[in-house]
């Protein structure tokens, strides 16, 4: 059966553009038919050539419906290696503290390029929803529990979503999530993009400070601080030389451009403000064990700064502490 996104055709001043097949394709390849059949009877084709190209349009509508129908998910139980690296696994279960979430109860329309649905919890939040039924004295402990997760658990189910070329998944659920404190500090609802809310011991962003010749200056909307050509005789840019030993012994040398900035966040409705300075750094060139690889060594990152650290005692610090 012919496709008419993959089978080219050319005739006179007449060429159609494949890449309207997409979502619609009866509608869009009856609206090509027409404009074949159109421009050809103005070019005087023959029959035999108008005909040809109606019946390989005809064929496109067969093709693409067939696509379409083959995309619809249906329940199996039985999957292959073909399917997913770990299609003989549907129940998982991690004996240890994920400190990324507290309460999380959460199914997914597919796996890690795996395409059965996935549903994902934490023996914690178990506990949590079903203590209450025990006795309504145990809702404090429902309520601490919450803010804690242990025993990661995911149970997958026996249906093919026909999504299993993909590491991204539509999710829906509840869940306590944390940003940066190791403890949760936000409530999401799944499945609703903009649904979350901020506990009031959560941080938020309120302003960022860059390090000038001249002194610090606060942010404002369009500025972009990494752009050199723009800032560069303005931001206080320092330069040194920056040393990283590999595993195998061979040491990189590189030349690291820093500057400082200074964030504000905030919280305890405005009451409590934390500032956190951070050394901004660019590499001359790659840096850590996959350089050259295709995913590439590191060329720039930041490191937070201590009290009272000057530039080159964080570098310094940092040559000392981290691994790329």
């Amino acid at each position: 059966m012919f496709d008419l996104r993959t089978i080219p055709i050319l005739t006179g001043d007449v060429s159609v553009n494949f890449n309207k097949v997409t979502k619609d394709a009866f509608s869009e390849c009856k609206k090509i038919s027409k404009e074949i059949i159109k421009k050809s009877l103005k070019n005087d084709m023959k029959e035999t050539q108008i005909n040809k190209l109606e019946s390989t349009v005809k064929g496109s509508e067969c093709s693409s419906f067939s696509e379409k129908k083959k995309e619809k998910g249906e329940f199996r139980f039985k999957f292959t290696e073909k399917d997913t690296e770990y299609f003989d696994r549907w129940f998982s279960f991690y004996s240890r503290r994920n400190k990324g979430v507290g309460f999380e109860f959460v199914v997914s329309s597919n796996g890690y390029f795996d395409p059965r649905p996935e549903v994902k919890t934490n023996l914690t939040s178990i506990l949590a929803l079903f203590l209450p039924f025990i006795s309504l004295w145990l809702i404090p402990v429902s309520l601490a529990l919450c803010f804690y997760s242990w025993g990661s658990i995911f149970i997958r189910l026996p249906y093919d979503s026909k999504r299993g070329n993909t590491s991204e998944s539509r999710d829906y659920g509840i869940t306590f999530y944390h940003v940066d404190s190791g403890f949760p500090s936000q409530f999401w609802v799944r499945g609703f993009p903009t649904l979350s809310f901020d506990f009031p011991w959560a941080y938020k962003f309120f302003k960022r400070e860059v390090l000038m010749t001249y002194g610090w200056r606060k942010e404002e909307k369009g500025d972009d601080f990494w752009n050199k050509e723009k800032w560069g005789d303005e931001i206080a840019l320092e330069k040194y030389d920056y040393t990283y030993t590999l595993k195998s012994g061979e040491v990189q040398k590189r030349v690291a451009t820093v500057f400082q900035e200074k964030s504000y966040f905030t919280r305890w409705f405005g009451l409590d403000t934390d500032v956190r300075r951070t050394l901004e750094i660019e590499f001359s060139g790659e840096v850590g064990e996959r350089r050259g690889s295709w995913k590439g060594g590191c060329i720039g990152c930041g490191y937070i700064m201590n009290k009272g650290e000057t530039s080159l005692a964080c570098l310094r610090r940092m040559e000392k502490e981290r691994k790329f």
